[in-house]
């Protein structure tokens, strides 16, 4: 009698102590496209122009485009969404929040996902930066990049690009919203 109730004492306090293993799949993943169609839309609705710069192999070039392709501007960003399917269950998230900072970081381990580490930052709130590596290799081709999305300032897009039997190709994208 005592081995049973000293067995169901240990088994009890076991799995009131259980830990969730499995935290990837009860967190919810950010999802940047959703995201950045709201922020297209408003600048559409807010005739936003931009003023780009773009770095390339030492080379520079700046223009003010005053009618964007929002969708064409926006697609390194998109590409990094975390809610696609073959992504379930990839990434951590850890969040650290104070009285009116919160700071979300999805990391992942598995060199398949292109995105290795999205960070938000928010503040009252409120979204205030977006922050992504991007990673994405295979035989012939590999490609490097850190995004930097600020809602109603711009972004910046930094990375390299190579190909198998070239130079690497460093590039530098920056992006300021004009109203």
């Amino acid at each position: 009698m005592k081995k049973i109730s000293l067995f169901s004492l240990i088994f009890l306090f076991m799995s009131a102590c259980s830990v969730d293993s499995n935290i990837k799949e009860h967190t919810p993943n950010f999802s940047i496209s959703a995201f950045l169609k709201k922020e297209i839309e408003q600048h559409q609705q807010e005739k936003i122009r931009l003023d780009k710069s773009v770095f390339r192999d030492e080379m520079e070039e700046s223009k003010v485009i005053e009618f964007p392709n929002w969708e064409h501007e926006m697609k390194p960003f998109l590409e990094c969404d975390l809610e696609k399917p073959a992504y379930k269950n990839l990434y951590d998230a850890d969040t650290i929040q104070s009285d009116s900072t919160m700071q979300i970081v999805y990391t992942t381990a598995d060199k398949k996902a292109p995105v290795r580490r999205m960070q938000l930052d928010y503040q009252n709130q409120k979204l205030q930066k977006i922050e992504v590596s991007f990673e994405k290799t295979n035989t012939w081709f590999s490609l490097k990049r850190h995004l930097i999305y600020r809602p109603h300032i711009g972004y910046q897009i930094k990375g390299e690009q190579k190909m198998t039997l070239s130079e690497p190709s460093l590039f530098d994208i920056k992006v300021k919203f004009i109203q």
